[in-house]
């Protein structure tokens, strides 16, 4: 399983890596998110999040993933946009942690830093997708042989 593991790194080379290490028939999932609409370009706001989130500003497109899978030498069995059900469970956690701290004891000021920080990360990641058209896609491939 790969989790969005392409953000520091080119994904041909990873993919590579992921099929030289699986035996023949086995099965991987990858999720990661790809350019949807418009290029970023040089957005501060995006260059931000890059480097926040340790990521390529080269978002891939998800037909190139595909491609590269099939290069490989996978069987690409399922892509699946997961991006609605991402952004709906983000904001969803992100309300139910805030309800629940209000229940409790304030945090302390480190604690609550943390806090703003990740929830600021989160948010920006939706906003983003939401501006340029980001999708969180999930591929399921068998290795042929």
């Amino acid at each position: 399983m790969s989790l969005e593991a392409l953000r520091g790194a080119p994904f041909a080379p990873m993919l590579a890596a992921v099929a030289g290490a699986l035996r023949p028939h086995g099965h991987i999932v990858v999720t990661e998110l790809v350019a949807g609409g418009d290029a970023p370009g040089a957005d501060r706001e995006f260059a931000a999040w890059c480097r926040l989130e340790n990521r390529l500003p080269e978002l891939p497109r998800s037909e190139a993933v595909s491609a590269e899978l099939t290069r490989q030498g996978f069987d690409v069995r399922v892509v699946e946009d997961l991006s609605d059900q991402h952004v709906a469970a983000t904001l969803s956690g992100w309300r139910a942690a805030v309800k629940a701290m209000a229940s409790r004891p304030r945090p302390d000021a480190a604690a609550a830093c943390i806090f703003v920080t990740e929830a600021e990360l989160w948010l920006l990641r939706v906003r983003l997708m939401r501006r340029f058209g980001f999708r969180l896609i999930r591929w399921h491939a068998i290795a042929v042989a």
